[in-house]
């Protein structure tokens, strides 16, 4: 089971002048993020993204913003409005692991395995925390792969070199 729109962790928003002090634009797009994480909870998407919205119009860098309203397009079906906003989160914040993580899983689903793999690889790299996670969305989309060899699959991840195969074994293959 994917995690959910409301579930997902918030980024942490640009700090300026004292520290603890917020711009007042980044505090009213806070205080909006949440209006739209308890209408998520109570099942009223349209609100919520509508909320989420008037967020990123008060800080048009909430990347976090995107990344939840690219999570009701792909849950309503829409994946190509949500690779839209999980591309303008990445604009926002290239580093954003969470980004790449919900862009490759909406790859994922669409098909796009390669592509994926290079996100999932961004956001394990980025957060390897997120390393569990990345693992359980690859074998649990529709339209995904299973890796039966999970050494194999980490070092795809990682981009660490293929360990040598035994002799008579082809690299990857299942355990027999």
């Amino acid at each position: 089971m994917k995690p959910s729109a409301s579930s997902r962790p918030r980024a942490a928003a640009p700090q300026t002048g004292a520290p603890g002090s917020l711009p007042p634009q980044v505090k009213a797009a806070a205080v909006l993020r949440n209006r739209a994480l308890a209408l998520l909870q109570a099942g009223r998407t349209a609100e919520a993204e509508a909320l989420l919205k008037e967020a990123i119009g008060a800080f048009p860098g909430f990347a976090e913003a995107e990344i939840r309203i690219g999570n009701i397009r792909r849950d309503t079906g829409d994946a190509q409005g949500a690779l839209r906003r999980y591309r303008r989160a990445l604009a926002i914040k290239p580093d954003y692991a969470w980004a790449h993580l919900e862009l490759a899983i909406c790859l994922q689903q669409a098909g796009r395995g390669e592509a994926a793999l290079q996100h999932y690889r961004q956001a394990v790299h980025h957060n390897p925390k997120l390393y569990k996670k990345v693992l359980f969305a690859l074998v649990n989309q529709p339209s995904g792969c299973f890796w039966l060899d999970l050494d194999e699959l980490k070092r795809q991840l990682t981009g660490a070199a293929p360990a040598p195969s035994p002799p008579g074994e082809a690299q990857g293959s299942p355990p027999r």
